[in-house]
């Protein structure tokens, strides 16, 4: 038998097999183990909520026990509040063990993403597997928000308004909203209420909702700043919602006006008056018209027409009123009452009519007698002073007339040949002064002799007065258009220019409680206390405004289309309507005297009137044309056209 190598010769089979076994005691079997992987290894948890994962745990070599679990830090540390569970599994046989592993996270865990481990431990074995968490916050509430559109809107004691609300769901919310109205800034005001109580909310999209306000008649009225508010469970919303709680609108009604409101009619005929009706909220109708006294009983012989008027729309109505006085009514003035009468609405306006016998209860302006002037010339103008009237006009050197009574007539001779169209004349300081074109101006002592000045050809004077110690010219600077001139002299020879601010003819001028008033063109009034100053005033007419007086605290102002104006202070002025059927009159001038205005006109107009608002018209007895009028040692004297004069006592 072969001997092994490194053995001695001397060791038999029994040794040999006995070193074998001992070999075979010193080798070392593999140790039970464990692995571990985690599905998936990245989670989502939401503060105060959890999230999963599964582990598996894979055992080896036989490893079978208890594997204790816990979340350990990885290249994060584990967060406060993020707990994991259950805290083992148990491997019991030779296959892998599945585990799900809940991650839970407190309400007041920190946000953040956490690179952390899961530590498996058993005995001296301990593995890991990483885990990646993002804590995130929880979504929010269901809830829901409110607006108002109008967050503004009035409410009529007795009535109601609406404004609308929007309901817009968020997260999810569904349900019962419950609506009521609440205090803000303000109390809710007893007897306002919102309906409806409630808005049902189902699906996702905003919901509106129309509300409806309603104010009892006693609610107060006011502004109120109020709140809507919804509920529904423990969530509350509220909008600002301001209400405005008014009166009732007025019930319909009408008022009265009647211009003029005073009246001067002789027996046996007519005078008018406009009445205005203006309509509020909403009144239409017809209105009963009646005058009656202050009984209220219709005064025989005093009649009204027409007896009616009817308002159709919202705007004021103007009715033409014709007063009719028989010739039987006694004369004096009557305090009488328009009453205007309408279902159960009764309005009255005061109206004084002064009935005057017939023929003019005396004749001052009433009745005219015509006088032969001995001239066919125009006649512009007319004055009294110093026992003398004097009447100027057209013709070579002008026409000048002198009378002592205003009856008999005397030509006189300016003291030119020139062709003089004199325009006025006036009497003040001992002198007469009469002005005309070319820049004539004329002064005279006694109207016999008279002596001419010139001022600039390119002047036309037109119209003259003398007051508070100066004589006042006005006109038109006509060839190169500088537009009206005045000018002022303290003696009637020399003159001084002054600014007028106008570029408008101004066609006569007055003087009256400490104030001059010039008119003219397209209802220019100028206004000024010295003469020198002179200040535009609003007349409310574009008609040309051809003559002014002032008498008894009153200006009148007069012109072309009937067009008459009066006013206390030469400020504010007033439109009085005169009588006549269309636009008949033309009126170039106006006087005052004896306690009556008298103004004339074309087609021989003459209107008179006590008061400058109730205005009568006169029989004149002419067709001509009269272009201004004066009154002196009682009586009245009116000029015009083809040398036309006429005098009333």
């Amino acid at each position: 038998m072969k001997r092994l190598p490194g053995f001695p010769r001397f060791l038999g089979l029994p040794a040999l097999l006995a070193l074998f076994l001992l070999a075979s005691c010193n080798w070392q079997r593999p140790q039970p183990g464990f692995t571990l992987s985690l599905n998936p290894t990245s989670l989502t948890v939401q503060q105060g909520s959890n999230g999963q994962t599964t582990l598996t745990v894979t055992p080896q070599n036989g490893f079978t026990g208890t594997v204790s679990l816990s979340l350990v830090a990885g290249q994060n540390q584990v967060p406060q509040g993020l707990t994991l569970s259950p805290g083992s599994v148990q491997v019991s046989g030779s296959g892998p063990v599945n585990q799900p592993l809940t991650l839970s996270a407190q309400p007041t865990t920190p946000t953040g993403t956490y690179r952390l481990k899961v530590r498996a431990t058993s005995g001296s074995l301990t593995r890991e597997a990483d885990l990646t968490v993002a804590v995130t916050a929880p979504p929010p509430s269901p809830g829901f928000t409110l607006a108002l559109n109008p967050t503004s809107l009035t409410v009529q004691q007795g009535s109601n308004g609406q404004t609308t609300l929007t309901v817009t769901p968020q997260n999810g919310f569904t349900g019962t909203v419950a609506l009521s109205l609440v205090a803000g800034q303000d109390q809710v005001p007893q007897g306002l209420t919102l309906s409806p109580g409630s808005v049902q909310v189902s699906g996702t999209s905003p919901v509106n909702q129309s509300l409806t306000l309603s104010a009892q008649p006693t609610t107060p009225t006011g502004t109120y700043r109020l709140k809507v508010r919804a509920t529904s469970g423990s969530l509350t919303r509220e909008a600002d919602l301001t209400v405005v709680v008014t009166p009732p609108p007025p019930p319909p009604d009408f008022t009265l006006s009647l211009n003029p409101t005073s009246l001067s009619v002789q027996q046996g005929s007519s005078g008018q008056t406009t009445l205005t009706v203006t309509p509020q909220n909403g009144f239409t109708g017809t209105v009963s018209l009646s005058l009656v006294d202050g009984s209220g009983n219709s005064v025989p012989g005093i009649t009204l027409d027409p007896p009616s008027v009817n308002v159709t729309g919202s705007g004021p109505v103007s009715q033409d009123l014709t007063v009719s006085v028989a010739a039987s009514v006694t004369p004096g003035t009557y305090n009488l009452q328009l009453r205007a009468t309408s279902g159960s609405l009764t309005k009255t306006a005061g109206l004084s009519l002064t009935v005057m016998a017939s023929g003019g209860g005396g004749g001052g302006g009433a009745t005219w007698t015509p006088r032969t002037s001995g001239t066919s010339n125009w006649l512009g103008g007319v004055a009294y002073g110093n026992g003398t009237f004097v009447a100027v006009g057209s013709g070579s050197g002008g026409t000048i007339l002198t009378s002592p009574d205003g009856a008999t007539w005397t030509q006189r001779t300016s003291g030119t040949s020139d062709y003089l169209s004199l325009n006025d004349v006036t009497y003040g300081n001992g002198l007469f002064v009469a002005v005309g074109s070319y820049g004539a101006i004329l002064t005279s002592s006694d109207g016999v002799t008279w002596t001419r000045l010139r001022t600039s050809e390119d002047n036309w004077f037109y119209g003259l007065t003398y007051g508070n110690g100066l004589f006042v010219a006005v006109g038109y600077y006509g060839i190169i258009g500088r537009g009206g001139i005045i000018l002022t002299s303290p003696d009637g020879v020399n003159w001084t220019p002054r600014t007028s601010g106008t570029a408008n003819t101004l066609y006569n001028v007055t003087y009256g409680n400490g104030l001059f008033v010039a008119v003219g063109d397209y209802g220019t009034i100028l206004t000024s206390p010295d003469g020198v100053t002179w200040t535009q005033r609003t007349s409310g007419t574009s008609y040309s405004l051809r003559g002014v007086a002032y008498g008894n605290g009153l200006f009148v102002a007069v012109g072309d289309f009937d067009t008459i104006l009066t006013s206390p202070d030469g400020v504010s002025w007033t439109p009085q309507r005169t009588p006549g059927t269309g636009y008949i009159f033309y009126l170039y001038n106006v006087t005052y005297g004896n306690g009556l205005f008298v103004a004339v006109g074309g087609t021989g107009a003459i209107l008179t009137s006590p008061d400058g608002v109730s205005w009568t018209p006169r029989t004149s007895g002419t067709a001509n044309t009269l272009y201004d009028v004066t009154y002196g040692n009682g009586l009245f004297v009116a000029v015009g056209s083809y040398g036309t004069i006429l005098t009333s006592p």
